[in-house]
């Protein structure tokens, strides 16, 4: 997992992920070139099934590189936020629990209840 500061852009697919193409749908297997922003970047998709692509049949399971524009949907990719914004939050009541117990420690050692 990433931390929220650790995230740079947002891109249309994932590697490993389904997505919709304009040609069908495939797996995202690879992406290339993206740039600073990932806003250039190829993606290479393993089609899922046979299709015709710039006039040209390609069989099952051929890789075609698609644009960002080319890529429809990716179903996975929008679950990958809301895990990170649950993980930002459990590690937020995990911090805030640790503090509220060296909080009590604190109280007992200065009240003498504790002696070490």
């Amino acid at each position: 997992y990433f931390r929220r500061n650790s995230i740079h852009s947002v891109v249309q697919a994932a590697i490993g992920f389904d997505v919709e193409t304009t040609y069908g749908s495939g797996k995202v297997v690879g992406y290339v070139k993206g740039g600073k922003q990932n806003i250039t970047g190829k993606y290479h998709i393993r089609m899922d099934h046979e299709t015709r692509f710039k006039g040209r049949t390609l069989t099952r399971n051929r890789v075609v590189e698609f644009s960002r524009f080319q890529i429809l949907s990716c179903r996975g990719a929008i679950f990958v936020p809301v895990t990170e914004h649950i993980r930002a939050a459990a590690l937020y009541q995990l911090e805030l629990l640790h503090y509220k117990a060296r909080l009590r420690e604190q109280a007992l050692n200065i009240g003498g209840a504790r002696e070490k």
